[in-house]
């Protein structure tokens, strides 16, 4: 009796003590993991200019395509109205070209893609003004070196900030 009460004893420090060995294997993996990422989220001058080109050409994109959408559309329409008015008199018309539902739909589409092309400009505008307000260059500034002043260059960020935005 006494050995099983004693095999039991050890068999839960076994396990307690590989609970903590598990816990502690779990730890450091999400320590490694935490300190492995990096953070790519800071864009350069450049990225910002890339991004707000790319944007600027999707939104010409969308504006011109909507707008020839909604032109067509409206060009269908008007052309059922005028073959409708043509056969008014006719006495043996030709069959209708019931357009209806193709010049809503490119109606529709034109519209949502002129609205869908101004926050693309928006936010292009946004990254041209981010771009322009993040620039590297050499700033210069005066040392005393030696009991005279030398001018030395050195690595500088600048930012620009508007306050006063139109």
């Amino acid at each position: 009796m006494e050995k099983i009460i004693n095999q039991r004893q050890s068999i839960l420090k076994f396990l307690l003590i590989m609970k903590k060995y598990l816990l502690l294997i779990l730890m450091l993996a999400w320590a490694i993991n935490v300190f492995s990422q990096e953070d790519t989220s800071r864009l350069t001058q450049a990225d910002y200019l890339k991004k707000s080109k790319n944007q600027k050409t999707l939104g010409k994109i969308l504006l011109g395509g909507g707008t020839a959408m909604f032109l067509t559309g409206i060009l269908v329409i008007t052309d059922d109205a005028a073959h409708a008015v043509g056969n008014f008199l006719n006495p043996n018309p030709p069959p209708d070209k019931n357009n209806a539902v193709l010049s809503d739909v490119l109606i529709v589409a034109g519209i949502a893609s002129i609205i869908a092309s101004v926050p693309v400009f928006i936010s292009a505008g946004s990254n041209r003004r981010k771009a322009a307000s993040i620039s590297f260059k050499l700033e210069k500034m005066p040392v005393m070196q030696k009991q005279s002043q030398v001018i030395r260059s050195f690595a500088a960020v600048s930012f620009s900030i508007a306050f006063n935005q139109k």
